[in-house]
């Protein structure tokens, strides 16, 4: 989220709320909404190391409002995550930790394990379709909704696999 808390500020200076706002609109419907107190968390996190800083703003109604906006070293940071290549992949989901530890142990039902999570995967599918249906058109959107329904079918193709391997091997199902 660090990242895309940089990206978001590097389009002009905002408040906590605004990026709240901004990051629901862009990831919300995949990802789901993000809870405004881990905005605020981050935006601390990257003022502390250098990446944002704040001006105070008053306002005519309410509180004064604190904007953030990229330092020097912010846009930096982003311009340097987004030329890199990703660090590797990250394959530790929990449902993917629980089958295989399960197979590992020999002795748990991995078949109610594949169920349970071939349902969460499917479910999670409908859901996407349903939110993706309505959303107004961008790339940022269409991208996130197309990797979503990717990996949630590549999990589907695992489950696949995971019951041949007990189907031969005879791990408890």
């Amino acid at each position: 989220m660090k990242h895309l808390l940089l990206a978001l500020l590097d389009d002009g200076p905002a408040y906590g709320l605004e990026l709240k706002q901004q990051y629901d609109e862009l990831v919300g419907l995949i990802a789901g909404p993000i809870n405004v107190g881990q905005i605020y968390t981050t935006l601390n996190r990257l003022e502390a190391t250098g990446l944002v800083q704040h001006r105070v703003e008053p306002s005519e109604v309410g509180p004064d409002r604190k904007v953030h906006e990229l330092t020097e070293d912010g846009a930096k940071e982003l311009r340097v995550w987004l030329e890199s290549p990703p660090a590797g992949l990250e394959l530790k989901s929990d449902a993917l930790m629980r089958i295989v530890a399960a197979l590992h142990l020999g002795r748990f039902d991995v078949g109610t394990l594949i169920r349970d999570h071939r349902r969460t995967c499917l479910e999670a599918l409908r859901a996407l379709d349903g939110a993706v249906e309505g959303a107004p058109p961008g790339p940022a959107l269409d991208a996130l909704a197309q990797a979503a329904a990717l990996h949630l079918q590549a999990e589907l193709h695992w489950l696949d696999h995971v019951e041949q391997i007990v189907s031969r091997t005879g791990t408890p199902r």
